[in-house]
Order: C-alpha cells, then sequence, then structure tokens
C-alpha cells in the first residue's frame, strides 16, 4: 500500500465531508474506486447521505479484494510447506474480502436488484406525472 498524503496538503477544494471520506479510504485504488461509483450513482440520483458508509466499506473492500487477487496470481493457489502443497490462504483472503464487496455493493444500491427497483420506481412516477 502507498502512503496517504495528509489531509493538509491536499491542493485541490474539497469539502469537508469529502475530506472525512478521504481519511476513510484506505489507498488510491479506493479513492479511484469511490469516485468511480459514486459518479455512476450521482447520475441515476439515488446516492444519499446515508450511502456514504456503504461506498466506503464497498470502495475499502473493492482495494482489498484486488490486492489479495493480484498477490494470490503472483503466488498461485497452493505454497509448498514442510508437509508439502497446501491451499495459499489467500485464497480465503480473497474470498472474505468478495463477501464484504459484495454486501457492501447490496447495501449501497449497486447491485442489479437496486438498479432495477430504482428503474422501475422511475417508470411508475413518470407514470403518475402524466
Amino acid at each position: 500500500m502507498g502512503v496517504r498524503k495528509p489531509a493538509a496538503l491536499h491542493t485541490g477544494h474539497h469539502t469537508k465531508e469529502e475530506l472525512a471520506i478521504m481519511e476513510e479510504l484506505i489507498d488510491a485504488r479506493a479513492r479511484a474506486e469511490w469516485k468511480r461509483v459514486t459518479g455512476l450513482l450521482a447520475d441515476m440520483d439515488i446516492v444519499g447521505d446515508l450511502d456514504r458508509f456503504s461506498l466506503v466499506a464497498y470502495a475499502n473492500a473493492w482495494s482489498l479484494y484486488v490486492q489479495a487477487t493480484l498477490e494470490l496470481a503472483e503466488q498461485g493457489l497452493t505454497i509448498e510447506t514442510e508437509r508439502g502443497p497446501v491451499k495459499n490462504p489467500l485464497i480465503n483472503t480473497q474470498n472474505t474480502f468478495w463477501e464484504q464487496l459484495k454486501a457492501a455493493a447490496a447495501k449501497a444500491g449497486l447491485s442489479v436488484d437496486t438498479r432495477l427497483k430504482h428503474a422501475a420506481l422511475k417508470v411508475k412516477d413518470e407514470t403518475d406525472e402524466m
């Protein structure tokens, strides 16, 4: 993991909320995922203040999942021990972060079900306005 830049050294104009979120995100990969996802959700107009924690959890889990996947790709699915080859423990780590990622994504409105519900509500609202 890279070193995080202290909030006091950020040169861009950020709100207090944006600075607080940057402190909660664990690395550049998590921050990039945060920006990508919040941009997509903003277009759908379904992001609320309460989604912040789920989106932070999602972005951090994404970063850790990618890191575990990259390390697993380098090490392989098995590792050598005194007793011979065994399943690489990174597989369990990767699966843990995947489960966290899925749970946070569902809570943050990133699941297909959530998007379909949003689309159905939008269509209903449009037909009610007619």
